[in-house]
Parts: structure tokens; C-alpha cells; sequence
């Protein structure tokens, strides 16, 4: 566990946070038809990207495992694929 003390940059979570800031721009930029969003509806679409995140973030971990297990098998990954 890293302690990063008062005003210390940690660069990890700055680039996280652009991340969710860049993809909330760009579906509001995309698809919202409103020119000026509530409140509540700018915290739900935050909530709603970090929630896309972590599901890819998830869907990636899992592939790699499986492609991992099959590749430490010997199995090629057209092989276990079903």
C-alpha cells in the first residue's frame, strides 16, 4: 500500500480520474441531447462510466487468465475456444 501525503501528486489515480473525465465528455458529447445536464444525471453518468470501466477492466483480466491457463496447457487459443 503506498501513503501519499497532504498535496502529493500520485499519478495513477490522476490518470484514472482523466480517464473517467475523457469518456463522460465524449457521452455527453455523443449522446445526451440536453444543453445543460442536472445535477443528479451528471453523478449518475459518472457512476454509470466507472461502472463500464471496471466491467472491461474485469472481461480483460478474465480473458488474459483463460488465454494464461490455456497457453501454460500447451492449448492454442483456437483450441479451447469454444
Amino acid at each position: 500500500m503506498n501513503i501519499a501525503a497532504k498535496d502529493e501528486h500520485t499519478p495513477k489515480v490522476e490518470q484514472q480520474n482523466r480517464v473517467i473525465k475523457e469518456r463522460a465528455r465524449e457521452v455527453i458529447k455523443t449522446s445526451v441531447p440536453y444543453e445543460c445536464m442536472p445535477k443528479n444525471m451528471r453523478i449518475a453518468l459518472i457512476y454509470c462510466v466507472v461502472y463500464w470501466l471496471n466491467v472491461a477492466d474485469f472481461v480483460q483480466m478474465s480473458v488474459w487468465t483463460s488465454c494464461h491457463r490455456c497457453s501454460c496447457a500447451g492449448i492454442g487459443l483456437t483450441d479451447g475456444v469454444s
